[in-house]
């Protein structure tokens, strides 16, 4: 069988625009503690959208169009293209195959509280990459790939880890993050109070689930999966020991974008069931004032993107 006749592709944002919104986020952030709490390191980030700043009215629209076209290129750009963009390179247009869009992705693009969990997913994989950049400097550009990180998942309901960042220089680190958000008190999705007394874990928990990971191997199959298409952009081989050595000594990421008013290490009181060793223990909190106004308004931005390139 030859190769058919490609699709038309659609430019959805171009290379400049995608990488101006990275480098808008790599300017926003700052880097992770160097110092951990109580209980882990608690890296707690806030995006400027105060109503009652004065230059809201003005930056609250780019911030959310930043988010947007970050959120397009991760959803639809390719994965080695936004890698190579993280480490120094040009960032490449992003292209969608005209036509209809996938049922399972316009789905989550048509739902306003699946957009909001999916996005939450999206932000954690800028964010850790980000942080990465942040802390390597700004000239930093070496000329072989050094970190990764997994693609987001398609849907925000995709079962097993909701990221996994690797960094292969100056040494192997793995990094298995699990993300939650909330428009009220995210409390009660991090821990149940079983977990959080005495290690007795309830699913769909931040902390439960990433202890079940580690302890149960609950998911192992497909984090696995996960590690092999990561590594494959680093362009390393390893062999099925080395990998499960990886997972074996990994630290945890549990993010959490929930209001501002809610950010507290506290939160994660019982993270330490899952490891003693608290330099594997980070808990990341990014913070809204109105989580539920900055995602609409980011999904609004998205959705007069994909419009614009004949899509929804």
């Amino acid at each position: 069988m030859g190769v058919g006749m490609p699709p038309q592709l659609v430019d959805l944002i171009t290379a400049q625009d995608l990488q101006d919104s990275w480098n808008w986020l790599v300017d926003y952030i700052d880097i992770r503690p160097t110092v951990p709490g109580i209980s882990c390191y608690f890296d707690n980030k806030s995006w400027r959208d105060d109503p009652l700043l004065p230059e809201f009215e003005e930056e609250f629209p780019r911030m959310c169009l930043m988010l947007g076209q970050l959120y397009i290129g991760s959803q639809f750009g390719e994965s080695r293209n936004l890698i190579e963009m993280v480490h120094g390179r040009a960032a490449q247009t992003v292209h969608l195959a005209a036509g209809n869009l996938d049922h399972d992705v316009e789905a989550v693009l048509l739902s306003v509280p699946r957009f909001r969990n999916h996005l939450s997913e999206h932000l954690s994989f800028w964010m850790r990459l980000a942080v990465e950049k942040k802390q390597r400097g700004a000239g930093y550009q070496p000329p072989q790939i050094e970190f990764s990180h997994s693609r987001p998942n398609i849907q925000p309901e995709d079962k097993g880890p909701d990221g996994l960042y690797i960094e292969v220089a100056p040494q192997y680190r793995l990094e298995i993050q699990s993300v939650k958000n909330s428009i009220g008190n995210p409390k009660a999705l991090i821990a149940s109070a079983g977990f959080r007394k005495n290690a007795t874990p309830t699913r769909k928990k931040l902390l439960d689930d990433l202890w079940l990971l580690r302890h149960k191997h609950d998911g192992l199959l497909r984090l696995e999966v996960l590690l092999d298409q990561t590594l494959d952009i680093l362009d390393v081989d390893t062999t099925k020991q080395l990998r499960l050595g990886l997972i074996a000594g990994s630290s945890c990421n549990a993010v959490v974008v929930a209001n501002t008013q809610f950010a507290n290490e506290n939160l994660f009181a019982g993270y330490e069931h899952i490891t003693p060793e608290i330099e594997q223990r980070v808990a990341t909190f990014l913070g809204a004032i109105n989580w539920r106004s900055l995602a609409a308004e980011t999904h609004n931005c998205v959705k007069q993107i994909l419009r614009r390139g004949g899509f929804l």
